[in-house]
């Protein structure tokens, strides 16, 4: 037999046990997707009458075969806890193994298991629901001894149903002074990887919980949930901490009867970031139930500081009430006509509450204190009114205010916010200087004087992306330090921004000013403003963006635009001070027409949407596919129609690739909203298993893509499946692209850019590490490919990746090396080395919590060998 075929053989047994682990948990997912629950589902979790000696996602063990100082009552608790774990998570089976001759309170324990209406009463008593689970009860020879066993079938959570939590406390097993509770009133348990674990605490969790939580890593991208998000901040460079907001949240979400929640604080700390935030993260969870988002801004008016007035915003989805109901039931869906027909208040809020009593929404209202205070109250008396009434009979909408002040809630529906404190201000410092500040003597001066800083923001985000950037502008920190004391968010705003506007030219002043007029300006209307070419208005935009007093977002109707952040907006008495008067006046008088031509962009694209939308649901696609062409044939840029069309076309059978692929090339041209259109591209090239193009489209979107979750997953697996189509041909390549996803898997989950997919990314590094030693094995170029597989697992726990089947394939690898191919010297050479990676192993398993006894006496074992 020729090294080559030998080579075969090894990898060909090898990979039967490598498999195994594989090979079971998808056999189990098919029985639950199934409702199997029969003498096969026993067999495969017992296979010839012995245990696997590794659990997972969606099964577990309990062996009751000898007694312990446990009473009834907490094995009961123990047992309901596991149930919510699966029923939260994915479903799944646990397999209860009882002696023959049990007594005692294994005895009652065995009766009160093989009952299964007093299992589903008792679960329903801390859950507050009957779930529906079953159990199967028999005898059967294990490991050599006959045993009775109790499998129960978990079925999984519907996904139109939030995590359930405990409704009660079971018995206290502590004492009166520390009180210890098995299940807590108001915990979510989940399973995680092969543990069941609160997930009440842990942000990471609650978002898997949130998720489809699909067991194949296919099933990674939804598109249930329709929204009207604005683009990101173009001033957040990354979102950095802030989590525990975050999760009270997502645990808000959970909590029965309580529909509303306020983010409350002082200006400039945060608000509007943390609530969009949460609003991406639900957006990309479509487990979370909400079948739409709908953000409304109330931004009326602010007070400038350092211009002593009030000064009016450009962008306003609502000035009162009524406007407020009139674009809610319009992006709720309702049509035009219906809207019009309303002629008083109480006729809308019955349309609203009609709307939220049948669909899960999520209404985010920020800025509420921009509006007068008699009109803040009495908006959120209304929007109050709309979610408690529907709140009967569809518990699942949501309303999420921003505000500076608690308007009429309870301390209950109030989060209130600090500054950036401990890690997390360290953290956003050292993003911002990074970002900001080229000198690296700069750079360590800022570090070295952070307290300084937290100390003259009061931790707030604003603040201290403003000193930073003042200082990267050569004003000195000291100074900038001590000047900023003492001033209030606006003012502090204005003091950075003057600086700013004294490093620009004449005519970038101009171009500014013009864009501070109108808010959002098309390229072409800056040229006719301000009497430039289109180079010359190219040019000053490069200089300008680097300054980040603008940037490129879409608008439903005029394309790509130009738009200045609010608080840049707001300052524009600062800009128009520097200009000559003759200048400004033309600028002024320009800006003013160009308002009075431009129609309602926002009530415009509304409108479109939601006749879309009304075709959709009526299944007529070809319907909607002509209606789109028809207005893009009236407004050749608008970037939302194409992404429309786009996705209208994604339904139809017949329309080809490449139709659909121009139509997002258009919609990315003309400035679609860049969530929707990636979601919707990746989701085209993911339905046509284009890998190579999801590839090479998150590497050109990296920015946009890095902040969603659920597109890094896509772009792991992109590299996982890339890898499977050349592993025949070039292993070694391969192997790199199964390499990258494990890294780039590992850095995602660890960045934070991974909530909600862990359980697929994890999946992905297990099945791009098998895939790994199959590709060592395939490449006929390596000369020891039976210990590179060993070295390779040893390597893997760089990245915590360790299950069970990965290590023993790793160990069974080198003892086919030691024992079957190796030479004596070359055993010699290596010795030193093999017993380093052996010890490094066991060190790894022993830390674990759960010992894998099993594995460290094989890593024992064959320490003796060498």
């Amino acid at each position: 037999m020729t090294l080559q075929a030998e080579r075969r053989k090894i990898m060909k047994t090898l990979g039967v046990e490598v498999l195994i682990y594989l090979q079971v948990e998808r056999q189990i997912a098919k029985f639950l997707e199934s409702g199997s629950l029969d003498g096969t589902v026993v067999e495969c979790l017992m296979p010839g009458g012995n245990p696997h000696d590794f659990e997972g996602f969606v099964f577990d063990y309990k062996f009751f075969i000898q007694e312990d100082d446990k009473d009834l009552e907490a094995h009961i608790a123990s047992l309901i806890r596991d149930i919510a774990s699966f029923y939260n998570s994915m479903g799944g089976y646990l397999f209860a193994q009882f002696p023959m001759d049990v007594s005692g309170v294994r005895l009652a324990l065995k009766k009160d298991l093989s009952d299964c209406d007093k299992i589903n009463q008792l679960v329903s008593v801390y859950l507050g629901k009957n779930i529906g689970v079953r159990n199967l009860c028999g005898s059967a020879q294990f490991e050599g001894q006959k045993r009775d066993y109790v499998l129960f079938y978990i079925p999984k959570r519907p996904t139109t149903e939030k995590p359930r939590p405990f409704v009660k406390n079971s018995k206290n097993i502590g004492d009166a002074k520390s009180q210890k509770f098995i299940l807590r009133k108001n915990d979510i348990y989940c399973r995680y990887e092969h543990e069941c674990r609160s997930a009440l605490d842990d942000v990471e969790l609650l978002s898997f919980l949130f998720s489809d939580r699909e067991f194949k890593v296919g099933s990674v991208i939804s598109t249930k949930i329709e929204n009207n998000l604005p683009p990101r901040d173009p001033n957040l460079i990354r979102f950095v901490g802030r989590r525990e907001y975050i999760e009270a949240l997502w645990q808000w979400i959970c909590e029965p009867r309580r529909p509303i929640k306020v983010l409350t604080a002082a200006g400039g700390l945060g608000k509007t970031t943390i609530a969009y935030e949460f609003a991406t993260e639900v957006l990309d969870r479509p487990g979370s139930g909400f079948e739409k988002i709908v953000w409304l801004s109330g931004k009326k008016i602010t007070f400038a500081a350092i211009l002593g007035r009030m000064v009016s915003t450009t962008r306003c989805d609502f000035e009162n009430v009524d406007e407020l109901l009139d674009n809610l039931l319009l992006e709720i869906g309702s049509p035009l006509d219906t809207i019009e027909e309303a002629v008083d208040r109480e006729e809308k809020i019955s349309l609203c509450i009609e709307a939220f009593s049948s669909f899960s929404i999520l209404l985010v209202v920020d800025d509420v204190d921009s509006l007068p205070r008699e009109e803040q109250n009495n908006l959120y008396s209304v929007i109050s009114q709309i979610i408690i009434a529907s709140n009967v009979t569809n518990d699942n909408s949501r309303v999420l205010f921003t505000s500076r002040l608690e308007l009429l809630t309870g301390s209950e529906q109030r989060i209130l916010m600090k500054g950036f404190e401990g890690e997390d201000f360290d953290d956003y410092l050292d993003v911002n200087v990074n970002y900001l500040l080229e000198d690296e003597r700069q750079a360590k001066s800022v570090k070295k004087h952070k307290n300084r800083i937290k100390d003259a923001s009061a931790g707030s985000p604003i603040f201290i992306t403003s000193i930073i950037r003042l200082v990267s502008l050569g004003h000195d920190l000291g100074k900038a330090v001590s000047d900023w004391r003492g001033k209030n968010g606006e003012q502090i705003r204005a003091f950075a921004f003057e600086r700013e506007i004294d490093q620009l030219t004449p005519i970038q002043r101009e171009i500014l000013y013009a864009m501070q007029l109108l808010s959002r300006a098309r390229v072409n209307e800056i040229e006719e403003i301000c009497d430039l070419t289109s180079l010359e208005v190219e040019t000053e935009l490069s200089a300008l963006k680097d300054y980040h007093l603008y940037a490129t977002k879409g608008d439903p109707v005029s394309g790509t635009v130009l738009e200045v952040p609010e608080p840049i907006r707001l300052m524009h008495d600062v800009t128009r001070s520097k200009l000559p008067d003759d200048r400004r006046r033309l600028i002024e008088r320009a800006c003013l027409e160009a308002k009075n031509d431009n129609a309602d962009p926002a009530r415009y694209i509304a409108i479109t949407i939601s006749q879309t939308v009304a075709h959709w649901k009526n299944q007529q696609y070809e319907v909607a596919e002509n209606y789109l062409t028809e207005e893009i044939q009236k407004n050749g840029k608008i970037g939302e129609f194409y992404c429309l069309r786009g996705r209208t076309r994604l339904s139809i059978s017949n329309r080809k690739h490449e139709q659909i692929e121009s139509d997002f090339e258009q919609a990315e041209k003309y400035g679609c909203n860049p969530f929707d259109l990636l979601k919707y591209w990746f989701l085209l090239k993911f339905r046509d298993r284009d890998w190579r193009g999801l590839y090479r489209l998150h590497k050109r979107k990296k920015d946009m893509a890095e902040a969603f979750p659920v597109f890094n997953c896509i772009r792991v697996m992109a590299s996982v499946r890339i890898g499977d189509k050349i592993l025949s041909k070039t292993p070694k390549d391969a192997k790199k692209y199964y390499e990258e996803a494990i890294e780039l898997s590992y850095d995602y989950i660890n960045s934070g850019k991974a909530l909600g997919y862990f359980h697929h990314f994890r999946s992905l590094m297990g099945e791009a590490a098998f895939k790994c030693l199959e590709a060592i094995g395939e490449d006929g170029s390596r000369k020891q490919p039976e210990l590179e597989r060993f070295r390779f697992v040893v390597l893997c726990l760089n990245y915590g990746l360790a299950p069970t089947h990965l290590v023993r394939a790793g160990l069974r690898s080198l003892e086919k090396w030691l024992v079957n191919v190796a030479p004596k010297a070359e055993i010699s050479r290596q010795r030193s080395s093999i017993l380093d990676d052996l010890d490094k192993l066991i060190g790894y398993l022993e830390r674990q919590e759960s010992v894998r006894v099993s594995l460290s006496s094989e890593c024992s074992r064959l320490r003796t060998l060498l």
